[in-house]
C-alpha cells in the first residue's frame, strides 16, 4: 500500500505543469518599443606590447567609432599582456564593426610601464581596428616615444 501511494504520488508531481515552461512569456515589452535582438559577438583576442614588451595590468577598450559601428567592450591585459574581449561579461566577444581603441593604466599593476597619454585619449588615439570574424586575433604594439 505504501508503495502504491508513493507511486500515487510521483504521477501527481509529473502531470503538474511546472515554472518556466517554454511558452510562458517573457518580462512585458512597454508599448511602441521594439524588442531588440542580443547583439552578435565574436571572440577577439589580442596581446599588447610597449616598445615590444608585454604591458601588465592595462585595461583595453574598443569603443565603437560610429554607434552604428558596434558597441563597446573591453578586457584586462594578462601577465603576458594578453587580453581577451568582452561586450556584455568577460570574454563573450565583440560586435563585429570599426573600433579606436585605447589603453588604460590601471592602478593594480604591479610598476607598470608609463603609457603615452595618446593611447588613453579617445579623441588621440591611433589605434583603431576593424573587428570582422570570429577566433580574431589584434595587435596592439605602443611605442613610448
Amino acid at each position: 500500500m505504501k508503495n502504491l501511494t508513493i507511486l500515487g504520488l510521483g504521477c501527481i508531481f509529473l502531470g503538474m505543469p511546472g515554472c518556466g515552461s517554454k511558452n510562458t512569456p517573457g518580462p512585458p515589452v512597454p508599448e511602441g518599443r521594439p524588442v531588440i535582438a542580443p547583439p552578435k559577438l565574436v571572440k577577439v583576442d589580442g596581446i599588447v606590447t610597449l616598445d615590444g614588451r608585454p604591458i601588465t595590468g592595462v585595461l583595453v577598450m574598443f569603443l565603437p567609432k560610429e554607434e552604428k559601428d558596434g558597441r563597446p567592450a573591453s578586457g584586462f591585459a594578462d601577465a603576458t599582456g594578453a587580453f581577451e574581449l568582452g561586450t556584455v561579461n568577460p570574454g563573450d566577444g565583440v560586435v563585429p564593426g570599426h573600433y579606436q581603441i585605447v589603453v588604460t593604466q590601471q592602478s593594480e599593476a604591479k610598476s607598470p610601464p608609463a603609457i603615452p597619454a595618446i593611447y588613453s585619449n579617445p579623441e588621440k588615439t591611433p589605434l583603431q581596428c576593424k573587428v570582422e570574424r570570429d577566433g580574431q586575433i589584434v595587435k596592439l604594439e605602443l611605442k613610448s616615444k
